[in-house]
C-alpha cells in the first residue's frame, strides 16, 4: 500500500511538470504606460513627440514566439538643427484579468536625441525584465545591441515612427495545476504516517 501511494504521488507530480508549454491557458491582459516628466503617455521636446500607444484588452494563447506590449510612436520635426533631446523615465504597466488577476511593471529610462530622419533615442529598462501576475510570468524582450544598453531604439518618423515592445508570457495550463494538486494530495498520507511514528 505504501509503494502504491508514493508511486501515485510521484507520478502525478511528474506528469504535471512534463506537460508541454503549448497547452498553456489563454491569457487576457492590457497595458498602460507613463512618462515620468509628463505624467501621461505622451512626452515632447523641441518639436518632437514620443507617444506610448497602450494595448487594450487582449487575449492570447502563450507561445514562445512572443506577445505585444504596445508601441512607442514618434512624430514631428525638430524645431532646431540637430534633434530633440529626451531624458525621462517611462514605466510600462501590464494588467492581467485571466486566468487570474494580477499586474506588474517594467520601468526604464528614455534618453538620447530623437531626429525626424534618424534616431538616437532609446528606452532602456533599468529594473527586472520579468514579473509574476497571478499565476503568469511576463518577460520583456530587449535589443542587446542598443548603444545605450539592452533596450529599444526608437524608430524616427521618417521610417514609420513605430517601435513595438515585445515579450512573452508563461501560464500553467489549468489541468496541469489540477494534476499537480492531485499529486501533492497523495503525499499527505505519507507525511501523516511519518509524524505518527
Amino acid at each position: 500500500m505504501k509503494v502504491s501511494r508514493r508511486f501515485t504521488a510521484v507520478l502525478g507530480v511528474a506528469a504535471a511538470l512534463a506537460l508541454p508549454a503549448a497547452s498553456q491557458a489563454q491569457v487576457t491582459y492590457s497595458t498602460t504606460g507613463v512618462f515620468t516628466s509628463s505624467g501621461t503617455n505622451v512626452v515632447s521636446s523641441n518639436g518632437m513627440t514620443i507617444t506610448y500607444e497602450a494595448l487594450g484588452s487582449t487575449t492570447v494563447f502563450p507561445t514562445p514566439s512572443g506577445i505585444h506590449f504596445g508601441d512607442f510612436m514618434t512624430s514631428g520635426t525638430p524645431a532646431t538643427t540637430g534633434g530633440s533631446p529626451f531624458s525621462t523615465g517611462f514605466t510600462l504597466n501590464v494588467f492581467q484579468t485571466a486566468p487570474s488577476g494580477g499586474s506588474g511593471a517594467f520601468a526604464g529610462a528614455v534618453s538620447g536625441t530623437l531626429f525626424s530622419n534618424g534616431s538616437q533615442a532609446f528606452w532602456v529598462p533599468t529594473g527586472p525584465l520579468s514579473f509574476n501576475a497571478g499565476i503568469s510570468t511576463y518577460t520583456l524582450f530587449t535589443q542587446s545591441a542598443t548603444p545605450a544598453g539592452a533596450g529599444y531604439t526608437l524608430v524616427p518618423p521618417s521610417q514609420g515612427g513605430q517601435t513595438t515592445l515585445q515579450g512573452y508570457v508563461v501560464t500553467p495550463e489549468p489541468s496541469s495545476m489540477a494534476l499537480l494538486g492531485t499529486g501533492l494530495v497523495g503525499l499527505v498520507p505519507m507525511i501523516r504516517r511519518k509524524k505518527q511514528k
